[in-house]
């Protein structure tokens, strides 16, 4: 009854306690951020802990659906045991921060399918837009393949200081 995805959410968590207990952090403006494994993990930690201000998961967004229709089930860290049977969707990661700001960072040749992220994408915005902050939830699409191209870390660092610093240039 227990899977491995349990324990990345555990130590991702934890990280954010030290970071937030930094003196020279302020927790209230914490950015999440991460590639492949790295965007599962910020996936999952972006929608539990609430100090996540701000997050960019980055090559895992997809939905289900075209996760099994193109490539098959993942890693056992990528998998969160039940939760296709109690209908936990990759968009519910999005959702489940609703209205926090959250930048979805995707390639249009990766292996997590682009339609299933675009999919995500529209899924996540009609919720943020019925909270009345449809502005808060966005999608990046870079050239290429697994990975985060030179553009969208620069849309990443961009998404990260206009909602953590207050500077939307």
């Amino acid at each position: 009854g227990t899977g491995t995805a349990r324990y990345r959410i555990w130590d991702g968590i934890r990280a954010v306690d030290y970071l937030a207990s930094r003196p020279e952090i302020d927790p209230k403006r914490i950015g999440f951020t991460g590639c492949s494994g790295g965007g599962t993990l910020t996936s999952y930690v972006m929608a539990l802990d609430e100090r996540v201000a701000c997050a960019a998961p980055a090559c895992y967004i997809t939905t289900f659906g075209r996760l099994i229709e193109t490539i098959g089930p993942q890693d056992a860290e990528q998998n969160i045991f039940g939760q296709i049977a109690f209908g936990l969707d990759h968009p519910d990661y999005v959702i489940l921060r609703a209205p926090r700001p959250t930048l979805i960072s995707a390639t249009t040749s990766d292996f997590f399918d682009i339609q299933g992220t675009w999919d995500a994408y529209r899924q996540s915005k009609r919720i943020y837009a019925r909270y009345g902050f449809p502005e808060r939830v966005d999608l990046v699409e870079g050239e290429g393949g697994h990975g985060v191209p030179p553009s969208n870390l620069m849309a990443i660092a961009r998404w990260m200081r206009r909602w953590l610093l207050g500077r939307d240039e």
